[in-house]
């Protein structure tokens, strides 16, 4: 039986707590978007769909947090993959109001 480590840098906990809030806000928007977007979706599978995007990220940060270095990788690789998955609509929210721009009138006497 493998003991846990102890004497992490604080740095480390703090990128652990970090992540935990991240995935929990992630789980939030989930969930929300679940029942705004798709209002004829059951709850079975919202919460099935949590579970198959949230619960992987989950178990790759607590296994970084138990000082395994695969989950490292595949958390960083997780990370990765759902950002270049967010790239398309990123792109489109800035294409189709790429900064908001305040109008002004000017006044000339």
């Amino acid at each position: 039986m493998e003991t846990e480590k102890t004497n992490r840098p604080k740095k480390i906990g703090t990128a652990i707590k970090l992540l935990y809030i991240s995935l929990g806000i992630g789980t939030v928007q989930v969930i929300l978007s679940a029942f705004t977007h798709v209002p004829k979706l059951s709850t079975i599978s919202i919460i099935l769909g949590v579970f198959i995007l949230i619960g992987p990220m989950w178990l790759f940060i607590h296994k970084t947090w138990k000082g395994r270095n695969w989950a490292r990788v595949a958390l960083l690789l997780w990370l990765i993959i759902g950002l270049l998955f967010d790239i398309p609509s990123i792109l489109q929210r800035l294409t189709a109001t790429p900064f908001p721009v305040k109008k002004t009138v000017s006044h000339q006497g």
